[in-house]
């Protein structure tokens, strides 16, 4: 995690987004929890594309990702509280396979009080605290990850948090965000991987860990559309499908 905040360079874009949650994005939330749909409403608009582009969170990104290096930003949606069970202790299903930035744009009602806790150095660890340690106490789940890593001993908030800052981090991180602060708080949410990577699959079911066959709703740098990268990542298999395929090639086996 990079635990300073920065501020984006043109905060006109704010209000146009925080209309777009309420004439979009929160309906089709609705409309996937009516139809049992576990997924995320990953998409590119107008608006979306312009605070990709920002000139500071170009920066940023590129800091991180390599000044020379092309970027493709992927999966943004807009959502308000905390959503998905993210209150609870995970890793996000994307970033423990796959290598990305997430990035946290403040729209509205957005504070260092409601800004994401993370663990420093679990992204070392293999994969998510597990359903066990979701609920834990703040306590509990240093003592786990400390058990696993000597370097996870302690939490850390993202400084400065507001409307119209943002933040960056690996979602591989053992990380949470606070249910009852974040009541009002409104975020986009974006990530960020190099254009000359693969693209990233569009995730169907986060609850089974199920995927498309077509990559997750994407922009390319601006200038730099020709040099990205239109291989997909392989799918990863559901635990059930892995397990499946033994199975059947167990069986094959005792045939012969």
């Amino acid at each position: 995690m990079v635990q300073q905040c920065f501020s984006l360079h043109d905060h006109s874009v704010l209000p146009d987004l925080i209309r777009e949650f309420e004439s979009d994005f929160e309906k089709q939330i609705l409309e996937n929890q009516d139809q049992n749909l576990n997924r995320v409403p990953y998409k590119i608009t107008d608006n979306i594309r312009k605070a990709a582009h920002d000139p500071n969170i170009s920066k940023v990104i590129k800091s991180v990702l390599g000044e020379n290096e092309p970027w493709v930003m992927w999966g943004a949606n807009i959502q308000s509280g905390t959503p998905n069970q993210a209150y609870e202790w995970h890793a996000d299903f994307e970033s423990v396979r796959f290598p990305t930035i997430t990035l946290m744009l403040g729209l509205q009602g957005c504070s260092e009080l409601n800004a994401t806790t993370c663990i420093p150095f679990s992204q070392h660890l293999k994969g998510g605290p597990g359903r066990k340690w979701c609920n834990a106490s703040a306590e509990d789940i240093i003592q786990h990850a400390n058990s696993l890593d000597a370097r996870c001993n302690t939490m850390e908030k993202f400084s400065d948090f507001g409307d119209g800052k943002f933040y960056i981090f690996n979602a591989k991180t053992w990380h949470a965000g606070d249910i009852t602060s974040s009541r009002s708080r409104m975020l986009l949410i974006m990530h960020y991987q190099k254009a000359s990577d693969p693209r990233i699959p569009f995730m169907k079911n986060y609850k089974t860990a199920d995927w498309f066959s077509f990559p997750a709703p994407y922009i390319v740098e601006e200038g730099f559309e020709q040099m990205a990268n239109q291989r997909l990542y392989p799918i990863p298999k559901p635990k059930w499908r892995i397990l499946k395929s033994i199975k059947r090639r167990l069986k094959n086996f005792l045939r012969k």
